[in-house]
């Protein structure tokens, strides 16, 4: 490392500061050869001075790098075409223009266009909308999406494509807009070229399902803003990567704009973690098997990704995407995804269980394989029936079949290390789940400004049904006895929720409105689980303790009213809605029926004041309610794992959290500094928890409970400060996280609190040629359980990361990546570090850089592996599961584009 820290910094003491812009570009003909010999010249608009001329040499480039910083007009003119002018503010924070690549007109064409640059804020305000520029912040050529994301001040990309801002989950990734290909961020993200991006907008919108269930939080949207040239014409790209052996990687992205009408299509597919299966497509079509996993003594399954995907992926997507005008008043967008996702996992973990008078241990090795083959089907229709009044209609479909099957062998310790129990289990299962939505949204503006009426009525109808098999079998070593199970379990639930909702916002004043709301919600849920006993050579024994028929009624009713002061520097919401929740729970099997009645007064309030567009204070207070899941209701065993076996419980009532959070965040345009911070805490009442019984030879049995006095606290601040005119930039970041949870461990009341840390520092410098970025973060954490201080140990871990990106002569590009990873205080056998690096070599081809052929190896020296502790209540986690090793990838990319003239873009 320190070889590689000398020359790094030594090639930053040689950077040059100056006070001077710097002008260049490319020049060419109609048919976008180089123009050599045309003339440049930089007048000062003040006073029509020349300040400095040049001519462009036989590539037909130009740079004019010492004219001192004003504002000027840049005229280039060449005796066989028209003059172009462009018009540039120049600025102590924005003295580097590059022009690119453009052509002149012919004589005989009047003049039509005026460029011109000035500096816009890279960061700022509009309303309540957070706007990122994208062109201000550098990436390197042929970037994606993704890439440029990376680079925003707020905005974490993680291996999984998953993406945070401030510390918050975006919920949706638009394109100007529109849903791009459905729930999947990362056909967007990593498809689309940072180029063809103008802007990057972040705002909140309301959650239109969440139903008057829940006083939910909105939705984090992130919207991508093309640029107008980009939607002229077509562009796309092309790629296929393999080693000609075992693994291969396939891309296919088009898009066609011709006016308001936009059409494109994806292909993608992939055995590599690279194109694998996201986070979000794991848990929206039951793919968990791409994910790290462990089951804890509460019976529920927790995931997580960490160094990529765990497990073999391969994974095949396509799809289509419609949006465009249907006369002058209609718009109308579709979308159309198939996807294929498998992943087949190998995973080994290691659980410590704590008890008042006793600790044991198990180990467990499991193989499982995942399947699933979704298809998603979304329309939308927006119709305008006249200046003031919209009609939208919003469908979605989709259909998933999933397939699993899984082989788990694990072993039970005593606290002197004695084997007293193995069990084997093999068990599969198939799915089928059919979603069906529809929105309609009525909207009312009136003359009277900031009045308005929003109608809404969704109706949303969800059908799956199951068939699983299971084999296992327990060898106890004390007693020389054994047991097995092999029966046969299918599982047929229905959920069906109508929800009504008007909004009404009425001004009072200049600044001052009032919004009322009433909301109507009835849901209708039923859950039919037969098991059978394998008898006489066939499954035809009723089991009646894993069998049941048991439905849920929900009527809910919420009223509200809000009280909104807005101005230019200050906005404050401050409202509350009365609800009342009617539940009535059926036992059809038992003849038992539970009726439940819960009102509630939701509060809730924001406070926002605006330093400026670039800097502004955040207050919040929310209140939620959450509703019990139908499999936390149903009073019956689930033993799909014979040795973390769930029941339901009937009289779980819903859960009241109150939430406050302060928020800060500040952008600097003149220095490029950033800083944001947030603090929150969150209580819950009623908050659902478990109460865990381990039996005599080691079973976890979990039920669901309502338990009061849990709470989480987080904080955390990070900065971006550039140095050097932007070449150097730190970025500093701290976080702590206190939690106190409650649960029952074999009737006796157990409360965990963990409390860590963490804190990090990048470091980057960019020129034109190189990139370089280093990382550093070091995580600590301290988990406290009162029934047995045997678990509260300590635990950290380290990662170390670097990347460079360098341009070689000959058009040829380096880049490399890697990460050192390093875990402590761990079970035996899972204190690993690992060094994974990689490295690949690519040159560009044609005159436009289009073509690109690269060589890549991942994982160079072979170490990958996916490694994770949990603690959870009185259990200690350890596990590591198979991921995709060394491999090396020849890939072809060719990116396609056309640009048509202004007067086609105006025949349309």
């Amino acid at each position: 490392m320190k070889y590689f820290l000398i020359p790094f910094f030594t090639f930053l003491s040689l950077a040059v500061f100056s006070q001077t812009m710097e002008i260049k570009g490319i020049v060419q003909d109609s048919s976008n050869r180089p123009l050599p010999y045309a003339v440049v010249m930089a007048i000062r608009l003040s006073d029509s001075l020349l300040m400095s001329f040049t001519r462009t040499d036989n590539n037909g480039f130009f740079n004019l790098n010492d004219i001192a910083i004003d504002t000027c007009e840049i005229t280039v003119s060449h005796q066989g075409f028209g003059d172009k002018t462009f018009y540039v503010f120049g600025s102590k924070e924005n003295s580097v223009f590059d022009f690119g690549k453009f052509s002149l007109p012919p004589k005989s064409i009047t003049l039509k266009e005026v460029v011109i640059y000035a500096f816009k804020d890279p960061v700022y305000y509009k309303g309540d909308t957070l706007v990122y520029t994208a062109d201000s912040f550098k990436v390197k050529p042929n970037a994606t999406v993704e890439d440029l994301l990376k680079k925003l001040p707020g905005i974490k990309v993680d291996a999984a494509g998953k993406i945070t801002s401030n510390g918050t989950q975006i919920d949706q990734v638009l394109v100007d807009g529109d849903e791009f290909f459905g729930s999947d961020q990362t056909i967007a993200t990593r498809n689309l070229n940072a180029e063809n991006v103008q802007s990057v907008q972040l705002y909140d919108k309301k959650n239109e399902n969440a139903g008057a269930g829940e006083n939910s939080e909105p939705l984090k949207i992130m919207d991508l803003k093309l640029k107008e040239d980009s939607k002229k014409g077509y562009f796309g790209k092309a790629s296929a990567a393999s080693d000609l052996t075992k693994f291969y990687e396939g891309e296919l992205l088009a898009n066609k704009f011709k006016g308001r009408q936009k059409v494109s299509a994806f292909a993608l597919f992939s055995n590599t973690p690279n194109s694998s299966i996201g986070w979000g497509d794991a848990f929206k079509y039951g793919l968990t098997g791409d994910m790290n996993t462990w089951t804890g003594d509460n019976g529920e399954t927790y995931y997580w990704q960490n160094n990529g995907s765990s497990g073999i992926p391969k994974a095949l997507k396509t799809g289509l995407f419609y949006s465009g005008k249907l006369g002058k008043k209609t718009k109308l967008t579709a979308n159309y995804t198939y996807k294929s996702l498998q992943v087949q996992n190998e995973t080994a973990t290691t659980s410590q269980y704590f008890l008042t008078d006793t600790t044991y241990k198990t180990n467990n090795l499991t193989q499982s394989f995942q399947k699933s083959e979704p298809q998603s089907l979304n329309l939308t229709i927006i119709e305008s029936l006249d200046s003031v009044t919209d009609l939208e209609l919003q469908t979605k479909l989709s259909y998933s079949p999933v397939s699993a099957k899984n082989k788990s062998f694990t072993e039970f310790f005593t606290e002197s290390d004695m084997l007293t129990r193995s069990t084997s289990v093999e068990s599969s299962n198939k799915t089928d789940a059919v979603n069906l939505s529809e929105n309609l949204k009525f909207t009312r503006r009136f003359k009277k400004q900031d009045r308005l009426l929003v109608l809404n009525y969704s109706y949303t109808l969800s059908n799956n049904k199951s068939e699983g098999f299971l084999k296992s079998f327990n060898n106890y070593y004390y007693t020389a006895a054994s047991d097995s199970i092999n029966q046969k379990r299918t599982n047929s639930g229905k959920t069906q929720v109508h929800y009504f909702s008007t909004v009404y916002t009425e001004s009072l004043k200049k600044k001052i409105k009032l919004e009322f709301s009433y909301d109507f919600n009835y849901s209708f849920s039923s859950q039919d689980i037969h098991t059978l006993d394998f008898i006489n050579g066939e499954y035809n024994a009723e089991n009646f303790l894993l069998t049941n028929n048991f439905t849920n009624k929900r009527y809910i009713n919420r009223a509200g009213i809000k009280f909104i002061y807005e101005s230019k520097k200050q906005r404050l919401n401050l409202g509350a809605r009365l609800r009342n929740v009617e539940l009535i729970s059926d036992d059809l099997v038992r003849q038992n029926q539970i009726k439940q009645s819960v009102n509630n007064i939701l509060p809730y309030g924001s406070y926002t004041y605006n330093f400026s567009n670039n800097r502004r204070l955040n207050f919040q207070y929310n209140t939620n309610s959450v509703q019990p899941a139908i499999n936390q209701l149903q009073p019956v065993p689930d033993n799909s794992d014979p040795d973390y076996i769930n029941i339901g419980n009937p009289d779980l009532l819903p859960t009241y959290s109150q939430q406050i959070k302060a928020s800060y965040t500040s952008y600097k345009p003149i220095s490029g500094s950033y800083t944001q911070g947030n603090l929150e805490f969150k209580t819950i009442h009623n908050d659902i928890s478990n109460s865990v019984h381990y039996d005599s030879i080691g079973r976890t049995i979990t039920q669901p409970i309502n338990v009061n006095g849990n709470y989480y606290i987080n904080g955390w601040i990070n900065m971006d400060i550039p140095l050097f005119s932007d070449v150097v930039k730190i970025g500093p970041d701290v976080n702590f996280d206190l939690s106190k949870e409650t649960n029952f461990i074999n009737g006796k009341k157990n409360i965990t609190k963990n409390t860590s840390a963490s804190a990090g520092l990048d470091l980057s410098f960019h020129k034109e040629k190189v990139d370089i970025s280093m990382d550093a973060n070091f995580d600590y954490t301290v988990p406290s359980s009162s029934l047995n201080r045997e678990s509260n140990l300590p635990y950290s871990s380290q990662n170390l990361s670097a990347s460079l990106y360098f341009e070689l002569p000959y058009k040829l590009k380096i880049e490399s990546n890697a990460d050192y990873t390093i875990n402590n205080r761990r079970t035996q056998g899972y204190n690993i570090n690992y060094f994974i690096w990689n490295v690949s070599l690519s040159e560009t081809f044609f005159k436009k850089e289009n073509l690109i052929v690269s060589m890549s190896v991942n994982d160079l020296l072979n170490q990958n592996i996916d490694t994770r502790r949990t603690i959870q209540d009185n259990v200690i986690i350890d596990t590591k599961s198979n991921v995709v090793g060394r491999y090396y990838l020849l890939k072809v990319l060719y990116k396609f584009t056309s640009n048509k003239t202004k007067e086609d873009d105006e025949d349309n």
